[in-house]
């Protein structure tokens, strides 16, 4: 989480689907899966919508798809450092 504040400096809805998502992510292995329902709630957005979030995390090199658990989607957080985004 702390990097994803630090270091993200995307729209504040992506920043927020990030959020949502790194309290169920694994530190060493920067996986894990969130119900889309859960994200949702949280941005105040349909499930629909918080899936598009997800897909334009991955368009921009942000998070891939890993798999899927209990049916929900994977995803691995790519290194933030160093991508050229500075610190808010």
């Amino acid at each position: 989480m702390t990097e994803v504040l630090d270091h993200y400096n995307g729209p504040a809805r992506c920043k927020v689907w990030l959020l949502a998502w790194a309290e169920r992510a694994v530190t060493d292995t920067r996986s894990g899966w969130c119900p889309r329902q859960l994200v949702a709630n949280r941005l105040g957005v349909s499930p629909t919508r918080a899936s598009h979030i997800a897909s334009e995390l991955v368009a921009e090199g942000t998070i891939k798809r890993a798999g899927y658990h209990r049916r929900h989607t994977v995803y691995v957080l790519s290194p933030l450092v160093g991508r050229g985004r500075a610190a808010d």
